[in-house]
Parts: C-alpha cells; sequence; structure tokens
C-alpha cells in the first residue's frame, strides 16, 4: 500500500520532466493569458518539429479555446490543493474528537 503515494511522485515527476523537455519544440507560454500554448506548423495538424499532435490538443486549438482550457485546468488544480489542507485539518479535529471521546468513555482524564 506504500507504493501507490510513490507510484503517484513518480508519474508526476515524469510529466513534469516531459513538459520541460518539450518546452520551445511543442509549446510555450504566449497568447493571451500567457498559458501554455501548442506551437503548431504552418499545416496545424503537426508541431514545428514535425511530431503529431494528440487529438485532445488539436481539438483545443482547432476550437481556439486552448488558453481558456488551460485557465480552467489551473482553476480545478488550485481547487483540489486548497481541499487538501482544508480535508487533513478536519480529519485531525475528528481524530482528536473521536480521542477525546473514547478517554471519556474509558473514565480517562483528556491529557494523560
Amino acid at each position: 500500500m506504500k507504493l501507490v503515494p510513490w507510484l503517484g511522485w513518480l508519474v508526476f515527476g515524469l510529466s513534469t520532466l516531459c513538459c520541460v523537455a518539450t518546452y520551445g519544440k511543442h509549446w510555450d507560454f504566449s497568447g493571451r493569458y500567457r498559458m501554455p500554448t501548442a506551437l503548431l506548423s504552418p499545416d496545424g495538424n503537426t508541431y514545428r518539429d514535425g511530431t503529431e499532435v494528440d487529438p485532445f490538443t488539436l481539438a483545443l486549438v482547432h476550437g481556439g479555446i486552448e488558453q481558456e482550457a488551460w485557465l480552467v485546468m489551473v482553476g480545478v488544480l488550485l481547487v483540489l490543493l486548497t481541499a487538501v489542507p482544508v480535508q487533513l485539518w478536519r480529519h485531525r479535529k475528528h481524530m482528536k474528537a473521536f480521542e477525546l471521546e473514547l478517554r471519556r468513555i474509558r473514565g480517562m482524564r483528556p491529557h494523560e
């Protein structure tokens, strides 16, 4: 069970390295909101270095909503990152209340 968090960090690290390695070749920060923008060749179906574009990115680019999609992704990520500390705080609070109730039931003082 302790392997799962390490696998998550491994996938995160590899995807980060992939993004860093393709910066300037497949994408850069530009556009209206300074979000990542795909660098396509003049034909609009491949990246500038000739590699194929995945269908999802291609649909976003051709739909003209690439910048807005990145804003939504960043917003969802910020909400999730904000929710984690709140949920951890709530969990600690419930565990403390459970521990105090258990001590009360056993007839022990709260801080022994």
